[in-house]
């Protein structure tokens, strides 16, 4: 086997990249795009969930901060706020046009400051409790939960998509104000790209930053770790009866952050097990057997590690042979790694992606929070695809051998009644 990088030219756009540390540790990146009209700024806001409690008060927490008098405010003059609960972090994004950066700050100091109502507080409950359950009704959400139960042995706060509504509609006022108290700048990162041509924009961003108290003074709380997955591989079987899908799920550790050239090989061959359309996955189960309703392979974040997740929704009557030629796939992938063109493709697709990605300002905002969030710092933005293009197909083949079958921890989830060969898989 080679081990020669593909050819390909870095033709990567120039990117301004101003970072700003404050003195009371938030962190606020500013990268200029003048071709557009628009302030984008993202907030990252890290959470301590450390019970399924926590994720519910949190959740509250998240439908709360639009109705804040600031944001609604904001919104007066056309701007658009979104809240979320991405795992262990809240997520504001905040978007308008360049020229209302005095309203733009006004809500970043309400979020921070948190004038919120009972009143306020109670509705957003409500509507917290309702799209939980919404969401917890869905398959994806029941066989995931299920994946993560098995993978860990329990379901850790951080790994659950959604928090409970039985949870949500306990939380009280009290509750979330003292969540909000536990937020700190510490752990705080703010990215805003776009029309930055205003002298007076970065010092007013940091000023909001800086009046945000820090109630824990110098203090550092102890940041949770990622906990080890269970040795019960499985495969486990749950039965759905009735479900029109059975989703066949894989998990394996791919703890690669820390390490850029590792990192940069995962990206790669996830997205050629399960990336997109042409990806090894998708071709043999939906394309040339017609198993397969959906299929991916991504990488995901818990805490500090990284997750590998292979997914394909598959006819039900038809469980059994589709998971076994998953397994097959997984296997060849593991011994041989790419081929030559594979890997090529599979490069210039993922540089070619990110220069035009970085050119627009939605991507790049979300590229740098990304990356913030993870560790990796803003620099990512460049290095990981100058990684990327120096990949070769031995590096890809090193980190494929991390998710031979045999590594991986297994989960057929819906009508299993559906194939007699099923139960043969225990």
């Amino acid at each position: 086997m080679t081990s020669l990088a593909p050819p390909i030219d870095l033709m990567l756009p120039p990117i301004d990249i101003v970072d700003h540390p404050c003195g009371n540790g938030a962190n606020l990146v500013l990268s200029p795009l003048p071709t557009v009209p628009l302030l984008q700024a993202h907030l990252a806001l890290e959470v301590p969930l450390r019970t399924a409690a926590d994720t519910a008060v949190w959740d509250v927490l998240a439908a709360t901060l639009p109705a804040l008098p600031a944001c609604t405010a904001f919104e007066t003059v056309g701007g658009q706020v979104a809240v979320t609960r991405r795992q262990q972090w809240l997520m504001v994004s905040l978007t308008c046009a360049g020229s209302h950066t005095g309203p733009l700050t006004d809500a970043l100091a309400g979020v921070l400051a948190f004038d919120a109502t009972d009143d306020a507080i109670h509705q957003a409950r409500t509507k917290a409790a309702q799209q939980a359950a919404l969401v917890a009704s869905v398959p994806a959400v029941d066989s995931t939960r299920r994946l993560w139960q098995n993978y860990y042995g329990h379901l850790p706060p951080y790994a659950d998509p959604v928090a409970d509504a039985t949870h949500i509609r306990s939380v009280t006022a009290a509750n979330v104000r003292r969540a909000h108290k536990d937020l700190r700048p510490q752990r705080a990162h703010l990215v805003v790209v776009g029309d930055l041509a205003s002298p007076q924009l970065a010092t007013r961003l940091e000023d909001v930053l800086a009046c945000w108290p820090d109630p824990l003074s110098n203090t550092e709380e102890h940041r949770a770790s990622a906990q080890a997955p269970t040795h019960d591989r499985g495969p486990h079987l749950q039965h759905r009866p009735g479900w029109a899908q059975t989703h066949l799920r894989l998990a394996a550790p791919c703890t690669t952050r820390g390490d850029l050239p590792r990192f940069a090989a995962a990206q790669v061959a996830s997205l050629l097990l399960g990336g997109n359309f042409s990806s090894r996955i998708n071709t043999d189960l939906r394309e040339r057997h017609g198993l397969a309703y959906r299929t991916s392979a991504t990488l995901t974040d818990h805490l500090d590690s990284d997750v590998i997740v292979i997914e394909a929704d598959v006819a039900p009557p038809h469980a059994f042979t589709a998971w076994h030629r998953l397994q097959q796939i997984l296997t060849t992938f593991a011994q041989d790694g790419p081929t030559d063109q594979e890997l090529q493709t599979a490069v210039r697709h993922t540089v070619g992606k990110y220069t035009l990605g970085l050119g627009e300002q939605t991507t790049r905002a979300a590229c740098l929070m990304s990356y913030l969030t993870s560790g990796l710092g803003p620099a990512g933005v460049t290095e990981v695809p100058q990684a990327i293009a120096a990949l070769s197909r031995a590096d890809v083949t090193d980190i494929a051998r991390l998710w031979h079958p045999s590594r991986m921890h297994g989960l057929l989830c819906g009508d299993l009644s559906a194939d007699p060969h099923a139960a043969a898989l225990t």
